[in-house]
């Protein structure tokens, strides 16, 4: 008998953010050092690079924000049958949903993924972030990522769909 994916999964790396108010704290160092090697100007820049980046990370929380509005009533559920768990393991695709949690925006609640979500278009995620989640999905369902360049998916990972497939023909640790 095959047991439930939710009690076979390790658990959950913890989570590494740095906040903006700390990002902004060390941008303001160089202000003070501006009063002796007036650097005023380079750090009116880092400021002003600092508050645009702030704005649009407002923007995309609005974004994520209508996002989950849209889509009331989905949970995991809803996810895990968009796929053909017959022919997929369950394993994988409950720690795709769950290690993609802690990347998004949406902090109040779960935020309800589907298996056509785009990473850079609707998700907003680039290679290097898919890169790092991908290592640590295979990590929590225990499969290795070892000769990545012979599995079928590899580099045509577009989707929430195409990850849980890559996953899927990557070999089981024994």
């Amino acid at each position: 008998m095959i047991r439930a994916s939710r009690r076979r999964l390790l658990p959950p790396t913890p989570e590494k953010r740095l906040s903006i108010w700390w990002l902004s704290f060390w941008s303001a160092v160089p202000d003070g050092l501006g009063c002796f090697f007036h650097t005023s100007l380079i750090s009116l820049v880092v400021h002003g690079l600092i508050f645009l980046g702030w704005l649009e990370g407002k923007r995309q929380r609005r974004k994520m924000r209508t996002i989950v509005a849209s889509r009331t009533g989905e949970s995991i559920c809803t996810y895990a049958r968009q796929f053909d768990y017959r022919r997929l393991d369950t394993q994988t695709m409950r720690a795709t949903f769950e290690e993609l949690q802690p990347w998004m925006i949406s902090r109040e609640e779960i935020f309800p993924f589907r298996a056509s979500d785009r990473f850079e278009e609707d998700l907003h995620f680039d290679g290097e972030d898919l890169d790092m989640m991908a290592y640590d999905i295979a990590r929590r369902c225990q499969r290795s990522m070892e000769n990545v360049e012979s599995n079928p998916y590899f580099g045509s990972v577009k989707t929430v769909h195409d990850l849980v497939l890559f996953l899927n023909h990557q070999p089981k640790l024994v």
